[in-house]
């Protein structure tokens, strides 16, 4: 199975967008088994074919945890200077929040970009895919930060700075409980 992945992740790469779908689509059949495969298919997100997007995302929802190799990558790509695209810091967030205890580390890297995505936050204002990624950094936060007291000392005080964010934070403190 290993080697099949490897060549579907190849063929992600490959100059033939048919071929870069095809992969895409045969990744999504592997279920938890295209897990190798998450970095290569956050890189399809930002493709201008729509249809390999699709795919890619199919994929994402289906791989489960990436491996954990995979973690200071997918740290990157949460970093504002990376300039990454809303769709692939929303899929970086959310595999690092598949990782749970294993990405404990990432929980003050995880605290800073809610920190930073939530200044100027109120109900009326901010961009919904801005606001997505928040929810989502929240989710991550509470499924590798159950451990970390201090994870949970800012949630809790994020809560009492942005009530907007009551039900996200609610969930994520659920976990520590």
């Amino acid at each position: 199975m290993a080697e099949l992945v490897e060549q579907l992740i190849d063929r992600l790469q490959h100059a033939e967008i048919s071929k870069r779908i095809e992969a895409a689509q045969q990744l999504a059949q592997l279920g938890t088994d295209a897990a190798a495969a998450a970095l290569p298919l956050i890189a399809s997100l930002d493709s201008s074919d729509e249809s390999l997007r699709e795919w890619s995302n199919a994929t994402l929802e289906e791989c489960g945890a990436p491996h954990l190799n995979d973690l200071p990558r997918l740290m990157q790509l949460i970093q504002p200077t990376t300039g990454a695209s809303h769709s692939v810091v929303y899929w970086a967030l959310t595999l690092i929040g598949r990782l749970e205890r294993h990405a404990e580390s990432t929980s003050p890297i995880l605290s800073r970009f809610i920190e930073d995505a939530s200044h100027g936050l109120s109900e009326d204002a901010g961009h919904e895919t801005g606001r997505a990624n928040l929810a989502r950094a929240i989710w991550a936060l509470g499924c590798v930060g159950y451990d970390d007291p201090a994870a949970k000392q800012f949630l809790m005080r994020l809560r009492a700075s942005h009530p907007i964010l009551e039900p996200q934070i609610q969930r994520a403190l659920q976990r520590f409980a």
